[in-house]
């Protein structure tokens, strides 16, 4: 797990869903959409780490203009929203004065405070279990048993490949290796696997948890994207 540094928390005068919205616009006029099926604000993986009470309802997280990404979290206040912003790798600089100035400019922000470290432990991002069959729904093909296996097969690969890539630019090619190894002996279905993946990349190192938050939903937006083009494994899926 990675614990979030000082943050900052703002009381928003608008209710959870436009807040989530507004930040996403934000993001997305900095940074563009690579994919059109990929928002620049993903469901994160996360644990509230303060008093039960004030525990936020939602959380998020996206990446800003320089590619420093960003927690969010959410919490509805009855017509007004309870905001918490917070970097998510605070060695690459603080993004939040810039986001908050963008959020004033588009809501009325009634207060902004300090936040303090430890509120928010990152871990890693969770993965639908829907996300086979919603791909597969995406590229108008049959939703049958052979086809859940190929496209579910297809994002595990493509899990481990950015994985033990991200291991091999770290450390070296048989560190990599040995992580490879040791995922093809895990037993369940790719999702299962999948997840046990990006489990054990946070564990192997902490600090690469905020910037995989975004990776399922970025495998699901390319394997769409990968359908509308020629000589991919989707010539042979119906």
């Amino acid at each position: 797990m990675l614990t979030l540094g000082v943050g900052a928390e703002l009381m928003v005068s608008a209710q959870a869903p436009q807040v989530r919205e507004v930040v996403e616009e934000i993001l997305s006029a900095a940074r563009p959409r690579q994919y059109p099926q990929l928002p620049r604000l993903v469901p994160a993986g996360w644990t509230w780490l303060g008093t039960p009470a004030e525990q936020p309802a939602l959380g998020y997280a996206g990446v800003d203009a320089g590619s420093r990404p960003i927690f969010v979290a959410l919490k509805d206040q009855g017509g007004a929203t309870q905001c918490w912003l917070f970097p998510g790798d605070p060695s690459r600089g603080d993004p939040l004065p810039e986001l908050i100035e963008a959020l004033r400019q588009r809501v009325p922000v009634a207060s902004t405070t300090p936040a303090p470290a430890g509120l928010v432990g990152l871990t890693a991002p969770p993965i639908p279990d829907s996300l086979v069959e919603d791909v597969i729904t995406a590229t108008a093909r049959t939703v049958s048993p052979a086809n859940r296996s190929a496209v579910g097969d297809m994002f595990l690969t493509q899990v481990k490949f950015k994985a033990a890539q991200t291991i091999q630019n770290a450390q070296d090619h048989t560190r990599a290796v040995a992580y490879l190894d040791t995922w093809a002996t895990v037993r369940g279905g790719p999702l299962v696997v999948a997840r046990t993946v990006l489990e054990d990349l946070c564990r192997w190192d902490p600090t690469v948890t905020a910037y995989l938050q975004d990776w399922p939903l970025r495998m699901r937006a390319i394997l769409i994207h990968a359908a509308e083009q020629p000589g991919t494994f989707w010539d042979q899926i119906p």
